[in-house]
């Protein structure tokens, strides 16, 4: 019988049944789930290469357990399985990877068992792509169908006892992309007659579906997010100087009737998320609001708690959970306070006891293993709940091998001191470029496999753990090898993405632009939540050379430790299918190109701030064009870091991660090219303009360079990107070149542009492919080509 036949409701047998040596016997029917994990238990002790004797399998349903404890005993009656339900899917699931590491039944065991978390939840995306919400059914309903194949039918394995989805409206969800908005009929009529019902079908089938598999269900929503078309239908809710007015009656009425027609059409879902400050349209912990005389009124955490409050009022009347999330951004200029915790802090006191809250391990983001933890956990007298990242969103996700185990064990004992009553774990975060693969299949499951250990006893030894999964998934020949070999990848990728523990040059794995990096040390200053980072945090804004050099020695650290676990991946090439080798070598030589990357990136940001500031003030440009010494470091560490991200693209394929950025972030070759910019303008005379981005609160402003055709930089940056892979050999390009009244000469050779000013003045700009000589003294136009061993720029005949 397979996995799928158990799941859509057979019966079990409650006398007897055989199969593979085993004899089944059961008081009464057992739960659909737990008949699948007798399933897999019976699956695996078939594969053992010696079954051994016949033996008997009592599965007992045990009244006088606690909740979800259960029991195992093996001896010469047989296998005895005991809890309730849930107790005994867990217990029947810990049972099969014993049999399977240990590769035979227990001769004698006696073993009892209680969780030590009450609330164990995977937490799985329902994001589309970014900027796309679900509209449109079908990708609902595909991505619904691969959490129930492939994420809710493993959670019971791995101890959890809930799911929850999570996203946010611009890249993903909310209840407001399924309701129908019932109450509000000029607003239903905006969307497609039952369209929102077969929607919000599909959220209760998989709710039910989590509870066929003895699984909570919960959902996200966000603290204020209004549908299109909402304050011009509805005026009367409108605020003064703000979209709507918080005191508005009917903006109060709409937030609560929004959740009673979720609720009410999906009864199976036990409750909902609220994620404070991601609705993508408002932050209420940092908006002024409404400035009318009620709205005046309140405080900032006031206006916060003016939207949640119905949400919370509605869950109580429908006994439904709720929890609030207490995720805060900190775009703040400020190194040594973070208002916005505090806002959440204030609001958050004095809350139902009804309502739970959650947390982040740490403060805004999962900023790796070295920042301080959140100081929100425990603060409340309120049940709080933690989240952390199976797929380390920030430390490069399943891009490569990212097991952080000891950070999961740091943070799991810090929610144990803070008597949190919950973890829930992000198993992926799919946005369809942004994580190539799940976890499952992928080294960083074991993220999932310690975690779920860790839930049960947050004393388990994270050797013997790592030893026993590796055994398990890789083989007994290769996992001496590679369990230290994958346990290095904590410290490589903490080492390769964060700089001696802050976050500097990156933003989700990616590549962040210079300007979103230099916003970046104000809002992810670790002295923000630990006074002993204070100097650190200052001294990246002037860059000392003692900062440059740790810098710098932290990054040939990290990349000789990646070089080691690529060793000893291709020290059990023949232990291993080829097939999982083959991933293993490619992950963890992506692994090492990506230190390699980062730290160039790094030195050259680092170096860049040191010489000019950043944004860059002129006159220390100016200062930096005759400080030959200073300048050539700047320029090897751009020079170096072009290579790099060529060879990176030969290796790993045309505009992969994470020479390209797959979500906000920018390449590699923008970074260098936005890092030396300003060099240029220097030395040719050409403005350097940018253009905002973004703009968040009073004081922060991202920008984007502006570069204008015929240019200098646009001839630079054409002649970089002309050399990439995806440029085919044998393509060619027109580039038009003005000249600036400030250049005398601009010589092309080798892999240089030599841009020479009238006053003498040089400025040697890297290039990652060879070019064939040539020199320019006046405008014209350049045919560039590309061969197999490098450019060729052709000035063209005047017409």
């Amino acid at each position: 019988m397979n996995r799928r036949a158990f799941l859509t409701g057979l019966t079990a047998a409650s006398s007897a049944a055989a199969d593979a040596d085993v004899t089944l016997k059961s008081a009464r029917p057992l739960h659909p789930r737990v008949q699948v994990a007798v399933h897999d238990l019976l699956d695996a002790i078939r594969r053992l290469p010696a079954p051994g004797a016949s033996q008997q399998l009592n599965v007992e349903f045990t009244q006088g357990f606690a909740p979800e404890e259960w029991e195992v005993a093996t001896g010469p009656d047989g296998i005895a399985v005991r809890g309730d339900d849930r107790g005994l899917a867990y217990a029947l699931a810990w049972l099969r990877r014993t049999v399977t590491d240990k590769q035979a039944v227990p001769a004698r065991l006696s073993l009892r068992r209680a969780p030590h978390f009450k609330v164990r939840r995977w937490s799985t995306a329902v994001s589309h792509a970014f900027g796309a919400p679900w509209d449109e059914r079908i990708h609902l309903a595909d991505r619904f169908a691969y959490i129930k194949a492939d994420v809710i039918r493993r959670a019971a394995d791995y101890g959890m006892n809930g799911i929850e989805i999570n996203g946010r409206p611009a890249d993903g969800w909310d209840i407001d992309w399924v309701i129908s908005f019932k109450k509000y009929p000029d607003l239903a009529r905006l969307f497609p007659p039952g369209e929102r019902k077969r929607r919000l079908e599909l959220v209760e089938d998989l709710a039910r579906d989590a509870k066929r598999n003895l699984l909570e269900f919960m959902v996200w929503s966000h603290e204020l997010h209004l549908p299109p078309g909402f304050t011009e239908l509805y005026p009367q809710a409108a605020g003064t100087g703000y979209p709507v007015c918080l005191s508005n009656d009917l903006l109060t009425q709409f937030i609560g009737d929004k959740y009673v027609e979720f609720f009410t059409a999906c009864p199976s879902v036990d409750g909902v998320v609220v994620s404070v400050n991601e609705s993508g349209e408002f932050s209420l912990i940092t908006d002024e609001g409404c400035r009318c005389e009620r709205c005046s009124r309140l405080s900032q955490h006031g206006r916060l708690m003016a939207v949640l409050n119905p949400v919370i009022a509605v869950a109580a009347r429908l006994n439904k959970q709720v929890v609030l999330r207490t995720f805060q951004s900190s775009w703040k200029r400020d190194l040594y306070s973070h208002p916005e915790l505090e806002t959440i802090r204030k609001a958050y006191a004095g809350l139902p006891s009804q309502a739970q809250i959650m947390s982040k391990y740490c403060p805004l983001d999962f900023y790796g293993t070295e920042i301080a933890d959140e100081p929100l956990i425990g603060a409340f007298p309120n049940p709080h709940l933690v989240e952390l990242s199976l797929d380390v969103e920030w430390q490069g996700r399943t891009f490569v091998p990212a097991l952080t185990p000891d950070n999961f064990r740091r943070r799991i004992g810090h929610a144990v001191e803070k008597k949190c009553v919950g973890i829930v774990a992000r198993v992926d975060f799919p946005f369809p470029s942004m994580e190539p693969g799940p976890i499952f299949g992928h080294p960083n499951e074991f993220n999932a496999w310690y975690v779920g250990e860790l839930l049960w006893d947050p004393k388990t030894d994270l050797d013997d753990s790592l030893y026993r999964w590796t055994r398990q998934r890789y083989g007994e020949p290769a996992a001496p090898k590679l369990a230290p070999a994958l346990k290095r990848t904590e410290w490589i990728t903490q080492k390769t993405f964060f700089c001696l523990g802050q976050t500097l040059i990156n933003y989700h794995n990616m590549i962040a632009g210079v300007s979103f990096s230099d916003e970046g040390l104000w809002s992810r200053a670790l002295s923000k939540w630990d006074p002993s980072k204070r100097k650190l945090s200052e001294t990246f804004f002037e860059p000392d050379d003692e900062l440059i050099a740790a810098a710098a020695r932290e990054k040939r650290e990290a990349l000789a430790a990646a070089n080691q676990t690529l060793a000893d991946v291709l020290a059990v090439k023949g232990a291993l299918p080829e097939l999982d080798f083959e991933r293993l070598r490619a992950w963890s030589e992506k692994l090492r190109d990506s230190a390699e990357l980062w730290g160039c990136l790094t030195d050259l940001y680092l170096r860049h701030r040191q010489l000019a500031s950043s944004p860059a003030k002129p006159e220390r440009v100016r200062l930096a064009l005759s400080q030959a010494d200073a300048l050539n470091r700047l320029l090897l560490a751009a020079r170096l870091a072009l290579r790099q991200s060529l060879a990176m693209e030969r290796v790993h394929g045309a505009s992969s991660w994470p020479v390209s950025s797959p979500d906000r972030g920018i390449t590699a070759y923008e970074f260098v090219h936005q890092a030396l910019r300003s060099y240029i303008a220097a030395v040719t005379g050409e403005p350097a303009r940018d253009a905002v981005k973004w703009r968040y609160a009073n004081d922060v402003v991202v920008t984007e360079p502006v570069v204008e055709p015929g240019s200098l930089e646009y001839l630079w940056r054409r002649l970089v990107e002309a050399a990439r892979p995806r440029v085919e050999i044998g393509s060619a390009e027109r580039v038009k070149l003005r000249w600036p009244a400030k250049l005398q000469e601009v010589r092309v050779s080798g892999d240089s542009v030599t841009l020479i000013a009238a006053d003498g003045g040089t400025l040697e700009l890297p290039l990652p492919f060879p070019v064939r000589d040539v020199s320019l003294r006046r405008e014209t136009t350049l045919m560039v080509r590309k061969h197999v061993h490098g450019l060729d720029v052709e000035p063209q005949p005047a017409a």
